[in-house]
């Protein structure tokens, strides 16, 4: 789901953008940001060697926004585009009913729903939480294992 607050920075980079918003962007995108002992603030996606600093002062130059958000769709669009395995199994009434969406990549990342399709909705807001958090705890991010081949 693309974030709104990146598609209004890449639309109108001469808004009034604050430090405050630089730092909410990032964090939806799993960028690192760190507010600096002087007067920058730093930026860095995990696996990236570029480090991008931003002036702390307000308001924020269009040429950071702009810079910003080309660094998170070259570093960031990654992470939209993972996709992992999920399994949809029938709860029995005892643990509540309904579905329960498991990803076995992900160990303990899981949500559930009244039907299939609302499990899988879920589940997948589960899975940004779960790499948020990675991320945050500095832990690894498995990538998805590879499609499993059907028979028949």
């Amino acid at each position: 789901m693309p974030s709104d607050r990146l598609e209004r920075m890449r639309r109108n980079p001469v808004d009034d953008w604050q430090i405050g918003d630089v730092e909410a962007v990032c964090r939806e995108f799993g960028i690192l940001f760190r507010h600096g002992k002087g007067s920058h603030s730093q930026v860095k996606h995990p696996a990236a060697r570029e480090i991008l600093t931003i002036p702390s002062r307000r308001p924020i130059k269009p040429v950071y926004i702009r810079r910003l958000v080309r660094y998170i769709e070259d570093h960031a669009g990654a992470k939209m585009k993972l996709e992992y395995a999920v399994r949809i199994e029938r709860l029995a009434d005892i643990d509540g009913g309904g579905y329960l969406a498991t990803v076995p990549d992900l160990p303990g990342c899981m949500s559930d729903g009244e039907t299939p399709e609302e499990a899988l909705k879920n589940v997948q807001e589960a899975i940004e939480s779960w790499v948020e958090a990675a991320k945050e705890w500095n832990e690894d991010i498995p990538k998805p294992s590879p499609p499993l081949a059907r028979a028949g």
